[in-house]
């Protein structure tokens, strides 16, 4: 089910490397339903998406931390507190130039009915657009580049951060660029200063690659089937619950010899995922998993639906004598 996303204030500040300085809003932007609506949509499309990390500020002192408890006790200081932190911004990507300049919303939201601050940063993009000059001969139409176009309602875009202004638990997306000769989080380790978790989807990474080794160990002729079984159970989970919990899966793959559910677990634990419930965001309708992809030995790639492998009508593994494996396909009305 989506989020109710309820927007009340939105303020935008232009952070472009390029003009070496920092150009400000004074006001609010101006009550406008497109504007309103493509604003909304990129909310609602960031607010689910599966690499969304969890973080929490650090303790010590954090200006963006302290002015969002100021807008907490005040939003009538919204316009100013955006500013703030738009400088401390556009500070951070003046030093390190490999940051790309962008249009910085911030958004001021209900977002279940609780009060929060989204900072979507609009990294440019080319683009084209016509040109028309006048001249002695007359017009001249022309295709030029733009070079600060925004990403469209219908684009993702690769940054933002959502700041829950009651518990003050922070929610982004980022990426790396280079920070000292080095690729840096600067959103988390600059600007915010925060400390994060790694997100949703990368633990499921974590959880595939693991249950995939174990399974190739010890499971021969039903690896395969070992595998899509997993997937089914991931997609399962976050469709009923939109969380995944480790022992289920564990138990519904590797349940039947409880040493080799054990040592999946603890190479789980391993590699960082140690809570026993995984949140992700990510929209329930849309499965994680869509296909199973199949390589054979003998350079054969098939791309099968994850949904149609439940159905034994449709497709079928055939476990040979010869230990070589058959794949049935049936009942098929058209080959294009």
């Amino acid at each position: 089910m989506d989020k109710k996303i309820i927007i009340d204030s939105i303020i935008v500040h232009i952070l472009d490397n390029s003009l070496g300085t920092l150009v400000l809003s004074d006001h609010l932007h101006n009550s406008n339903n497109e504007i309103n609506e493509f604003i909304e949509k990129h909310l609602e499309k960031s607010i689910d998406d599966s690499n969304i990390k969890v973080a929490c500020f650090n303790q010590e002192e954090n200006k963006i931390n302290q002015l969002c408890k100021m807008l907490f006790e005040d939003n009538e200081k919204f316009a100013f507190i955006s500013k703030e932190m738009a400088d401390i911004l556009y500070k951070i990507m003046l030093q390190n130039p490999d940051i790309p300049s962008a249009d910085i919303a911030f958004v001021l939201l209900d977002l279940e009915g609780i009060k929060h601050l989204a900072i979507l940063k609009f990294n440019y993009r080319d683009s084209y657009i016509h040109y028309v000059e006048n001249s002695e001969l007359g017009n001249i139409n022309s295709i030029i580049k733009q070079k600060t176009a925004l990403p469209n309602e219908n684009q993702k875009i690769d940054e933002f951060v959502y700041i829950n202004l009651s518990s003050f638990k922070i929610r982004l997306l980022e990426k790396k660029y280079e920070i000292d000769g080095e690729k840096e989080f600067y959103l988390s380790k600059l600007f915010l200063r925060c400390t994060s978790d790694i997100s949703g989807k990368e633990k499921i990474k974590v959880l595939e690659k693991t249950a995939n080794n174990i399974i190739t160990k010890y499971y021969g002729e039903q690896e395969i089937e070992k595998r899509i079984n997993f997937k089914n159970i991931i997609n399962e989970d976050l469709e009923d619950l939109r969380k995944i919990d480790v022992e289920r899966v564990a138990n519904e793959v590797f349940g039947n010899v409880p040493e080799i559910k054990e040592n999946y677990i603890q190479e789980v634990q391993k590699k960082g995922v140690t809570e026993k419930e995984i949140f992700v965001e990510h929209k329930s309708e849309k499965p994680i998993y869509k296909k199973q992809k199949i390589l054979t030995d003998t350079g054969i790639e098939i791309n099968l639906p994850l949904e149609e492998l439940k159905n034994k009508d449709k497709i079928e593994f055939i476990n040979n004598q010869d230990g070589t494996i058959s794949i049935l396909l049936k009942n098929i009305r058209d080959i294009r």
